[in-house]
């Protein structure tokens, strides 16, 4: 399964500009409804400051960073489960994304108008839930009228329980995650291997992004606590239009200096772009030199063979050990001479289940 992270938002919200930044490209941006019509792909790096910690002692001729596919999706409309807008198209987009980015615009302006004409984001946030829900539900009763032909055996009738627990559940407005936080402990092993077969919409992992301008109102402020107090330590607060600024500063001393003065030390969507990378279930382990510092995104529990296999296929195949140390006791020794000096260098086979954060080198037979 391709690992990607979904924009997902009403029409005019900011997603594009937010899509533009985060991929560094050119994704088409407009005042009016679905500008965005296809989805829009593209990779998005992993900001990651034990990255510049390298470099600052290798001193390489390149960086690489980690990165995730990415996609902006076209803006939902109330009415999508029923086809209105591009609502099949968005849902079928949201259906192929592992993680979900809800933008949330909380920026006033007259010269962008709003699908419902005023500025409620939180209201906006449910028109997406609603749409999500309906969508599940629908899919959620066909497979109910296929459960009921197939209740032989006790273990079908079970199926057919749950399902039709998680239908009344639902049915009263409250997310298929919420669901087992309650259920039957006897039966959650059975509730949580069916549920995660139905692939649904609102079962996704997401966090919610408040788009705002970059000297916010009292009244942005408000509405950001007030999506915080919804879904804590689920948000982050952004401004598009600034964070779209900052890509076109090429000199990374520069963009130091300009966050510096508005009294940030790094960009929102450095912070956005490293809460989905954990969202999705990745990690970053290190190679570094002086022709080369680069991270290698990895999915969490892959063993040394493997992770040296995402670098080169020979790598995996001619395998005989790794040399291995955390960037945790790099950041405290600073070289790998006193690393080596005390031990701290350690040889793995191919067994060795990588840990976020190693500095890694691959040892192998040609």
């Amino acid at each position: 399964m391709v690992l990607r992270a979904g924009l997902v938002g009403l029409p005019n919200v900011g997603k594009s500009t937010i899509f533009n930044a985060l991929v560094s490209g050119t994704a088409e941006v407009g005042n009016f409804p679905f500008c965005t019509i296809d989805a829009n792909l593209g990779r998005a790096a992993i900001r990651d400051p034990r990255i510049e910690k390298l470099v600052l002692t290798y001193n390489p001729e390149r960086t690489v960073y980690s990165s995730f596919e990415l996609t902006d999706i076209a803006g939902l409309v109330q009415g999508a489960s029923k086809g209105e807008g591009l609502g099949n198209k968005f849902l079928a987009n949201i259906q192929e994304c592992t993680f979900l980015i809800h933008v949330l615009r909380c920026f006033e302006s007259s010269d962008i108008q709003h699908v419902c004409d005023s500025i409620d984001p939180l209201r906006d946030f449910s028109i997406i839930q609603d749409e999500l829900t309906i969508s599940d539900l629908e899919k959620l009763e066909r497979r109910i009228e296929k459960q009921k032909k197939r209740r032989g055996d006790a273990s079908e009738r079970v199926a057919y329980e749950i399902l039709i627990d998680l239908h009344k559940h639902m049915e009263l407005g409250r997310q298929a995650s919420k669901f087992l936080e309650t259920y039957d402990p006897s039966l959650l092993k059975e509730a949580e291997e069916l549920i995660a077969s139905l692939s649904l919409l609102t079962m996704k992992q997401s966090i919610v992004v408040c788009n705002v301008t970059e000297d916010p109102t009292e009244t942005e402020k408000r509405w950001c606590a007030e999506i915080e107090n919804r879904f804590p330590s689920r948000v982050e607060t952004i401004c598009g239009s600034l964070e779209a600024d900052l890509i076109h500063i090429e000199s990374s001393e520069e963009r130091f200096e300009y966050l510096k003065e508005l009294g940030l030390s790094e960009t929102g969507l450095a912070r956005v772009s490293r809460r989905v990378f954990e969202g999705l279930g990745l990690g970053s382990f290190f190679t570094a030199g002086p022709t080369e510092v680069r991270a290698w995104a990895f999915r969490k529990g892959i063993t040394a063979d493997r992770a040296a296999g995402i670098i080169h296929t020979d790598f995996q195949k001619g395998f005989v050990k790794a040399e291995v140390f955390s960037f945790e006791d790099f950041e405290t020794y600073s070289s790998e001479k006193e690393l080596k000096r005390l031990g701290k260098i350690r040889q793995e086979g191919r067994q060795y289940v990588v840990k976020d954060g190693d500095v890694m080198y691959f040892k192998w037979n040609r």
